[in-house]
């Protein structure tokens, strides 16, 4: 049902006149999309116009013959709301199965709207509290953003939405490195469900098939990831993406990359993960020592406790202090993602805390008999 109200709400708070304006502009964009060989006036990109609603994907050509047929009786329907409202002018008659062009127009633009929705609208949500501080997120409406509409899906998203008022707001919850996609997620997330179900939701409901890291290197689901792995970036930097698996319990701190075959020191990589712990001093100095098996475990202590920060922003957020929280929790990301490539259990623990603290920045509400 929100698809069809949404629909009707474009059409019906915006003047029948607009769109008889655009009729040539609209006419000449269905001849082209319908030429293979077609070519298009390069122009700048417009969220706020209409051309960006109208061009959004619609998978016309994989809908079955049942989805054209209610989809259609939808758009008559609403057809006739807008008629009975007064939308054509008082003068408007429908006589029979006769419609005169601008009707013809309208009903297009209605039938088109319902599978533009389908694939491009978002859920309006709010946050609500609680009275011990915890939160769900409540569906509220749907709306449609066209920027928005453009970012493409990852089971492992770089970035969160949460809305104020009917806007939307959204960030990054990641370090995004040039040339990287900027994804949010459509529903499946890899911390949840395997491989398999994200991919059969997303080519049914999508009509995609999924090729995110997360799908094609078959991460584990949270509760699987294996704390006694861990995965360090190449030291190669740019010049090499390489993950190097290590081993928690290994006695080596030199570990050569088989695709660059540099060597990346990992018990440096871990230095940058506390800078100032007591257990960091310790570790040092077992490796200036040669004791590189006990340094190794004084450093993964460090990295299993992701050091006071974390609990110094969890307690802001029981205080209720999110934007302080929020920071901290952001600087604990920027720690993990300089040594350590997802995925790791203390990563997306702390990218979860994240989301939570940006959704406390959006609209919120209390439940029913919470005293809050």
């Amino acid at each position: 049902m929100r698809e069809q109200l949404t629909t009707s709400v474009i059409l019906s708070q915006t003047n029948i006149r607009y769109f008889l304006d655009m009729r040539e502009q609209l006419t000449t964009s269905v001849i082209l999309s319908q030429q293979e060989d077609a070519v298009y006036q390069p122009r700048v990109y417009q969220g706020s116009h209409y051309l960006s609603v109208y061009h959004l994907v619609r998978h016309h050509s994989h809908r079955s013959t049942d989805d054209w047929l209610q989809r259609t009786a939808m758009a008559v329907f609403l057809f006739r709301c807008l008629h009975v409202s007064g939308y054509f002018g008082e003068s408007s008659s429908l006589s029979g199965t006769h419609l005169n062009p601008d009707q013809r127009l309208v009903g297009g633009l209605l039938l088109r709207h319902l599978q533009v929705l389908q694939f491009n609208a978002h859920e309006i949500s709010e946050l609500q509290l609680g009275n011990k501080g915890e939160g769900k997120s409540v569906f509220l409406g749907g709306g449609l953003y066209p920027t928005l509409a453009l970012f493409n899906h990852s089971c492992n998203p770089g970035v969160t939405r949460y809305f104020r008022g009917t806007s939307v707001v959204v960030r990054t919850v990641t370090t995004h490195r040039r040339g990287e996609m900027l994804a949010e997620n459509y529903g499946p997330i890899f911390t949840q469900d395997p491989r398999a179900l994200r991919q059969t939701t997303l080519k049914e409901q999508y009509h995609f098939e999924c090729v995110c890291a997360p799908c094609r290197q078959d991460w584990p689901k949270f509760e699987e990831m294996n704390p006694g792995l861990l995965r360090f970036r190449c030291d190669s930097g740019d010049v090499c993406s390489q993950v190097l698996e290590v081993a928690a319990d290994t006695d080596q701190f030199m570990v050569q990359c088989p695709t660059c075959r540099g060597y990346t020191n990992i018990l440096k990589g871990l230095k940058t993960l506390q800078d100032t712990d007591a257990m960091f001093k310790v570790a040092t100095s077992l490796a200036e020592k040669d004791r590189v098996s006990e340094a190794l475990g004084k450093f993964l202590d460090i990295l299993s406790d992701t050091d006071a920060m974390f609990k110094v922003a969890t307690s802001l957020v029981e205080k209720d202090r999110v934007s302080e929280a929020l920071g901290k929790f952001l600087d604990i990301l920027s720690v993990l993602d300089k040594t350590l490539v997802p995925p790791f259990r203390d990563y997306h623990l702390c990218q979860q805390s994240v989301r939570t603290c940006m959704l406390k920045l959006g609209n919120l509400g209390t439940l029913a008999g919470t005293g809050t």
